[in-house]
């Protein structure tokens, strides 16, 4: 609530200093009077832009009188030589037009509305000249419909689209259901009930062929020779130095918080899959991976991540853990990669209903997690440690939540390679200690930050944080920020350290990407709004469906908000999916939107 009020505050000022402004570069009077409720804010406005400005009496001798929120106020009795009409509404004009014609007031109509928040109007005492008055309502009439025609071509392309993705979308389901009607035809027949034996037979010695450490052997030196064989040796005690210990693979919706209490060490899909990319070998993995069967419409962070341990470059690790929480293709990688490489693995299934049922359900399951990880690992669990977690969890969270508070005016100079692994820290590291520092020190420093005047935008889903043209608007620069990573809020509230395990259930289950994607559109409305964000970047990475299939949702939200959306098409780390030029001309167009919006309001 006090964010809020805050919000709306900053917001009165800056209309109220904007508005001071062009009185005193346009109307430029001598001194004007106030009457309305902004007129405490309007008069601080007035005397910063160098105007002498006090509250409305009768028998002023101001030059201007600047009437707020008409529709709430009375026409004065004695009335100066110009009257400024200013309110959130333009129906509130007519009315009080008539009033003023009638002492023979009329409208100037070389005084211009800007912006649609707030509609302004100026009353001069002496009669314009018929040509005068019917240019100036013509070219009024003029920009309105130039508004309507815009509006109009933007809702019959929306109608378009939405009636072509209807029809995609009628067909997608004909066509699964044609496919499961196939399958089920396939695996009801009494051929494959038969075969299953031989079938079984052969997938495990597929498994025997490509796991056995003498068939890897004698296959990587066939296919790579001894020198192959020596650096795939080297490689991999490279990588066991920067990762020691028990490694194991999570997802970043996994409960990496109960991980911690058997030291495990946490690496995700996207986490190892951007670091061989930002080493620009990235093509060399997918390549693999599609060279494998697995196709070329595949998020590439899982291509790369199925080829960096297929080939033997990096090893497997010693546990996998994954949920079912919006990406299947989680589920497929780690099933992959369990069976291709003998990794025990769990899989947390999430339903995405809120009931009791629901939470006691996800409880059973991080119980049967515990008793696994105790077996695999020979460590017995204690719940003191996983509520020592939470709490610096909390804490953490908390840091971050002030963190962004104060993003809403300083300017915190970062990068798009740090914005990007803000997501690792608060996923697959949350609740240590050294991100609980690395979240105070954030705290701290944007604190002391100084005020920040440029564009702040709000970044929807994944980051290519090495594309050019974003690197030139955003590393290190003065005009340009990015507030916050929607991914990095999935989850705000705090977390119950009472009752640890039913913690760990209800945040899974409320994460908002577990369920619709209108628990997505409406948190980053509200992130927007709270940020005072000018604008929000939607990136839709290539192969990630809840990305672009989610998009029209959100614009709808936002739209409702009056919130300015840019969709991105590209690829989070594959270069060779992304075109720079491109991103540039929309991102620039955009920017200007943005730039065009502040000069109105």
């Amino acid at each position: 609530m006090q964010l809020e009020k805050e919000k709306k505050e900053k917001r009165e000022r800056e209309r109220c200093r904007a508005l001071a402004q062009r009185i005193a570069e346009e109307a430029n009077p001598a001194s004007a009077a106030l009457l309305g409720e902004q007129m405490p804010k309007l008069t601080e406005a007035l005397h910063r832009a160098g105007v002498e400005a006090e509250e409305w009496t009768e028998g002023s001798a101001a030059e201007l009188l600047v009437v707020a929120d008409p529709a709430w106020e009375t026409l004065p009795e004695t009335l100066p030589a110009r009257v400024l009409l200013v309110s959130d509404e333009s129906t509130v004009m007519a009315g009080w037009a008539e009033q003023l014609a009638q002492r023979g007031y009329y409208r100037d109509m070389f005084w211009r509305s800007k912006g649609r928040t707030q509609q302004s109007a100026l009353f001069r005492a002496a009669q314009p000249g018929a040509l005068a008055v019917v240019k100036g309502y013509e070219q009024e009439l003029d920009t309105l419909r130039d508004r309507m025609v815009r509006a109009e071509r933007s809702c019959g392309e929306q109608a378009a689209l939405i009636e072509r993705l209807r029809s995609d979308l009628a067909l997608s389901r004909s066509h699964e259901k044609q496919l499961e009607e196939t399958l089920g035809e396939v695996t009801g027949s009494t051929f494959w009930k038969l075969t299953w034996p031989a079938r079984y037979v052969v997938s495990k010695s597929r498994q025997i062929w490509h796991t056995f450490p003498l068939f890897v052997l004698l296959g990587e030196l066939r296919r790579d020779g001894i020198s192959g064989v020596r650096e795939h040796a080297r490689a991999r005690r490279e990588y066991a130095a920067l990762f020691p210990g028990n490694l194991l693979r999570a997802d970043r919706f996994a409960p990496v918080e109960l991980l911690q209490c058997f030291g495990l060490h946490s690496l995700s899909i996207e986490c190892l899959s951007s670091f061989l990319s930002g080493f620009t070998i990235e093509d060399y993995f997918l390549d693999y991976a599609e060279n494998e069967g697995l196709a070329s419409t595949l998020c590439s962070y899982h291509k790369n991540f199925i080829g960096a341990i297929d080939s033997g470059i990096i090893p497997p690790a010693a546990f996998a853990v994954t949920t079912s929480t919006i990406c299947d293709g989680n589920v497929n990688t780690f099933r992959h990669l369990s069976e291709k490489h003998h990794v025990p693995s769990f899989l947390l299934d999430i339903p995405q209903c809120d009931t009791p049922d629901a939470a006691a359900y996800v409880t059973g399951q991080l119980k049967e997690l515990v008793s696994m990880l105790e077996d695999t690992f020979h460590k017995k669990f204690q719940p003191e440690e996983l509520t020592a977690v939470l709490q610096r969890e909390n804490e953490s969270k908390a840091c971050y939540e002030r963190f962004l508070k104060h993003m809403q005016t300083h300017h915190y100079p970062s990068t798009l390679t740090l914005q990007m692994y803000m997501l690792f820290a608060s996923h697959m590291n949350i609740g240590t200690p050294e991100i609980l520092h690395f979240y105070q020190q954030m705290e701290a420093e944007t604190a002391a930050a100084p005020d920040f005047h440029g564009t702040n935008i709000l970044w929807v889903h994944l980051l290519p944080y090495y594309q050019e043209t974003l690197k030139e608007y955003f590393n290190l620069t003065d005009d340009y920020q990015i507030q916050a990573i929607e991914m990095n809020l999935d989850y705000r509230t705090p977390l119950d350290t009472e009752h640890p395990l039913e913690a760990l259930a209800d945040k899974m289950i409320h994460n908002v990407y577990n369920g619709p994607y209108a628990r997505k559109a409406k948190l980053v409305s509200e992130l927007a709004q709270d940020l005072q964000s000018d604008g929000v970047i939607n990136f839709c990475h290539w192969g990630c469906k809840q990305s672009s299939g989610g998009v029209m949702l959100l614009k709808e939200e936002l739209d409702r908000q009056n919130i300015p959306l840019l969709v991105l098409d590209g690829d989070g780390m594959d270069r060779r999916n992304s075109h720079d030029g491109q991103i540039r001309t929309r991102f620039e167009a955009f920017l200007e939107v943005l730039r065009q919006r502040k000069e109105e309001a």
